[in-house]
């Protein structure tokens, strides 16, 4: 089930070793330049906007031993096109080892069109101006 989802999803070891990447996720990353053979999330620090949110949201998870969810914006080496990821993390045990593990999603698409319907509600089509928020 792990090897066939279409979620691009990582087991990774409590101290940042990357121990399975179904194909979704090696294909995203892959697409990324990022290297599944380094740590997580030093791998994708390397790339991502803000880095020390990353981190501190990776370190969060593993305090807290609940799921936790953001959404990180990355520069793909290989393009400089900006590529957003959710990103869902949930801390799991198994034999007294903790793991992480970590669900993806590229949602580049929704924030492109968000950011298009944003723009174009704040700025007047005539002027091309931004619009006041009080009129």
């Amino acid at each position: 089930m792990f090897e066939r989802s279409s979620s691009p999803t990582l087991l990774v070891k409590d101290k940042g070793e990357v121990l399975l990447a179904n194909d979704a996720a090696c294909d995203l990353l892959a697409g990324m330049a990022i290297d599944l053979d380094e740590y997580f999330p030093e791998s994708f620090g390397r790339y991502c906007k803000t880095p020390d949110i990353l981190y501190t949201f990776t370190e969060h998870t593993l305090e807290l031993n609940q799921p936790t969810q953001s959404e990180f914006e990355f520069i793909n080496p290989m393009t400089e096109q900006p590529v957003w990821l959710s990103v869902i993390m949930l801390r799991v045990e198994s034999s007294g080892q903790f793991y992480l593990q970590v669900f993806l999603s590229d949602i580049t698409l929704r924030k492109t069109v968000f950011q298009e319907l944003n723009k174009k509600a704040n700025r007047d089509k005539l002027t091309n101006y931004l619009q006041s928020p009080w009129y």
